[in-house]
């Protein structure tokens, strides 16, 4: 599958920064600001 584009990509690699610093409620945030058409690409999937 394709990388993500932004600002999906965007959204992905911050909610990644959030969780290595323990903050789950902020990853969420971002992950659900991801298209809700790709929240089932592979990245988003594994980060979830």
């Amino acid at each position: 599958m394709n990388p993500l584009a932004p600002p999906d990509s965007q959204h992905l690699k911050a909610a990644q920064g959030w969780l290595e610093l323990g903050i789950h409620v902020e990853a969420n945030a971002e992950l659900d600001k991801i298209t809700a058409t790709l929240r089932s690409h592979p990245d988003v999937l594994e980060l979830w």
